[in-house]
């Protein structure tokens, strides 16, 4: 009932209820595929082993999330907060969509099948660093 919640755009109510029943790791392996998560706060989020596939992540917050091992092919990163988050073994993020403004900063920690250097970016005023996009 909670990824029903939270596929239904209830986001913070879906999290809310499930810190309240012990049960902070349900998005973990879910299937959230092609599912609309703007402007979601995911902060420090457990999405281990996610199906995001086709996911819409425009302005989602997942600054400190665990997307280890997560499937991110044709995710739309727009705007995404990676600050200290965990991409180690997530699949496919060379396949994801991340035009101008994805943030990320030295603690972020990517596959080793992703070179963050391939992409042109720059340092914003708050000290993160901003994709622009993929150098060709």
């Amino acid at each position: 009932k909670l990824l029903t919640i939270f596929k239904a755009g209830n986001h913070q109510q879906a999290i809310q209820l499930a810190r309240q029943v012990g049960m902070e790791d349900f998005l973990v392996g879910a299937d959230l595929s092609g599912a609309n998560l703007r402007n979601a706060n995911l902060r420090n989020a457990n999405l281990r082993g996610a199906n995001l596939t086709g996911t819409f992540l425009t302005l989602a917050d997942l600054s400190g999330a665990d997307l280890s091992g997560a499937d991110l092919k044709g995710a739309y990163l727009r705007a995404v907060n990676f600050s200290d988050a965990n991409l180690e073994s997530a699949n496919n993020l060379s396949r994801s969509y991340y035009p101008e403004t994805t943030k990320y900063n030295k603690n972020t920690v990517w596959p080793d099948d992703f070179d963050y250097k391939d992409h042109r970016t720059k340092i914003s005023s708050d000290g993160t660093t901003v994709w622009l996009r993929k150098e060709v």
